[in-house]
């Protein structure tokens, strides 16, 4: 089943996002890859992420 983590990102500033996935692992793992996406840097210039489990979702529900 998939949780809810905040994941914050730095970069060179911090990015705090939210994504769905069934561990902190794979939480930052997507968060990641998303913020070099959006933010167009490289993975491997993402210097830290930390993810932690939201007891209650941010995003709308689907």
């Amino acid at each position: 089943m998939l949780k809810s983590f905040e994941v914050t990102v730095t970069v060179t500033q911090k990015i705090v996002v939210e994504v769905e996935a069934d561990s902190p692992e794979t939480a930052a793992r997507v968060a990641r890859n998303q913020v070099a996406d959006g933010w167009t840097v490289k993975p491997d210039e993402v210097t830290a992420v930390e993810a932690r489990e939201l007891q209650q979702s941010l995003l709308p529900a689907a």
